[in-house]
C-alpha cells in the first residue's frame, strides 16, 4: 500500500514479491525467475528441499518444534532466505510495515523470531527504524483471497485488454 492505496501496477502483479531473484544462475520458477523467493521457500519445493523428508511446510515446522536438528537446518535456511530477500525489498520499497502471509505465516513465532533476528543482521536502519513485521489477518489464505479479489475486480474491454477496476 501507498498513501493507503493498493498498488497494482499496470498488469496487476505489483506485489506478488516471491518471484524476486536470489540467484541468478539458479533453476526457473514457474514464471521464469531464476532461483526464485517463491522457491527458496514455497511449500511446493519442501519436498526437494528437505531430501524428500518433509511434504509441507507444516509438517517441516512440527519437528523444527519437536527439536530436529535436520528440519531447523532446513527451516532456518529457509527463513534466511526470507529475511535476504526481505532486506533487499525494504531497502527498493522503504516500508514501514512487512505483512506476511500465505502458509509460512501460520508458523507463528517459530516464523517471526528467527526472521527478526536475521533482519536484525541485514536490513540497512537508517536513524535505527526498524520495519514491523506482521502477520496477515488472513493467514494462510492472504494469498488466495488477494488473487480470487483480483480476479473478480477485473474486467475485459472490446479490444481484449484485460484491467481491473
Amino acid at each position: 500500500m501507498v498513501d493507503g492505496r493498493l498498488l497494482r501496477g499496470r498488469l496487476g502483479r505489483a506485489g506478488h514479491l516471491g518471484h524476486v531473484s536470489l540467484n541468478p544462475t539458479g533453476p526457473l520458477d514457474i514464471v521464469n525467475t531464476p532461483g526464485s523467493l517463491e522457491d527458496a521457500i514455497g511449500e511446493h519445493t519442501i519436498h526437494t528441499r528437505s531430501s524428500g523428508h518433509f511434504r509441507s511446510t507444516r509438517e517441516l515446522v512440527a519437528a523444527y518444534e519437536s527439536g530436529s536438528k535436520e528440519a531447523a537446518d532446513i527451516w532456518l535456511r529457509s527463513v534466511n532466505s526470507l529475511g535476504a530477500a526481505l532486506a533487499s525489498l525494504i531497502n527498493i520499497f522503504d516500508p514501514q510495515t512487512v505483512v506476511i502471509g500465505g502458509g509460512i505465516a501460520d508458523a507463528n513465532d517459530w516464523l517471526f523470531i528467527p526472521l527478526r533476528g536475521y533482519l536484525d543482521n541485514f536490513e540497512w536502519r537508517p536513524h535505527g527504524h526498524a520495519v514491523k513485521l506482521v502477520k496477515a489477518k488472513l493467514g494462510h489464505i492472504a494469498g488466495a483471497t488477494g488473487a480470487a479479489y483480483g480476479a473478480l475486480l477485473q474486467t475485459q474491454n472490446k479490444n481484449g485488454i484485460c484491467s481491473i477496476k
